[in-house]
């Protein structure tokens, strides 16, 4: 690993990419490893222990009795909505994923 970890380094360097795990649950290990930059590590994390959804980006609002969607977009929270519905804060949250995130890998 430490070898591919340099010739990485000397071939892709400027793009500022680190190891990764795919599954943050799994070991160090090459099936379970991509290189990822900040912006993608910072996605791949799990849920917060503080998290009562059990969503990222889905919280409830105490005040208006309902579901709150956001996400992350330049280190700033952008507002999706709030919803009666559960289901339908995480689906909205789901496709904002889709949206903004895999765009930006692309670009």
């Amino acid at each position: 690993m430490y070898d591919g970890y340099l010739k990485h380094v000397e071939e892709h360097g400027e793009q500022q990419t680190s190891i990764d795990r795919i599954d943050n649950d799994g070991n160090y290990m090459q099936s379970n490893c991509k290189w990822s930059t900040r912006t993608e590590q910072c996605r791949n994390r799990r849920v917060f222990s503080s998290n009562q959804s059990g969503v990222t980006g889905v919280s409830w609002d105490s005040t208006h009795n309902k579901w709150v969607s956001r996400i992350g977009l330049n280190g700033k929270q952008k507002f999706l909505g709030s919803f009666t519905d559960f289901d339908l804060a995480v689906q909205v949250r789901k496709q904002a994923e889709k949206k903004y995130y895999e765009k930006s890998i692309i670009a």
